[in-house]
């Protein structure tokens, strides 16, 4: 086993965030999740789920970002874990690195927290349909032990997607380039 799948595996808390947020850093281009409060310790491997309440907002933010002219409030169901997130680190209130990348800049709210995202894992389809339904809350909570094992046989079957917000806007930049 890879140190990759075994890292993911150690994985048991879940953030539930408004959707299109979980699409937007998922499949999108948005690599800073806004909070107001921190954890004492960045995370690391942590599972993202799907809530119930849909931000206009976020689909306006991430069509002006990624160009993702197709988000619906169907993109992806509610209650539902559609891949995790490698939390780095955070960006205190009213901060700003100097050498914080601008497309992870453009996504820092100010007064906010901003947990860095460095890498997700997405599910598949087929994943998400066997992991079920499940219900989340807005803070890091623990998944209930059958959901977990559901999880954790999805990771051991490699039923997921790896990429890093490099790769991702490296890909965004070609295909602009290639548009123009």
């Amino acid at each position: 086993m890879n140190e990759t799948k075994e890292k993911l595996l150690e994985a048991s808390k879940a953030l539930t965030l408004h959707r299109p947020w979980d699409y937007a850093i998922l499949k999108g281009t948005k690599w800073v999740e806004n909070r107001s409060w921190a954890p004492k310790a960045a995370p690391g491997w942590i599972f993202l789920h799907s809530g119930s309440t849909w931000a206009d907002r976020g689909v306006d933010m991430a069509r002006a970002m990624d160009g993702a002219s197709g988000l619906s409030t169907l993109e992806w169901e509610p209650f539902r874990i559609h891949g995790m997130v490698y939390v780095s680190g955070f960006i205190q209130p009213y901060e700003m690195p100097k050498d914080l990348p601008p497309e992870l800049a453009a996504w820092k709210e100010s007064a906010s927290v901003g947990w860095l995202i460095d890498q997700v894992a997405v599910f598949t389809d087929e994943a998400v349909k066997e992991i079920g339904s499940i219900r989340g809350a807005q803070r890091l909570w623990n998944l209930d032990a059958k959901t977990l094992a559901l999880v954790q046989l999805q990771i051991e079957s490699g039923n997921y997607i790896m990429s890093s917000w490099r790769e991702r806007w490296k890909r965004a930049e070609q295909v602009a380039a290639l548009r123009k």
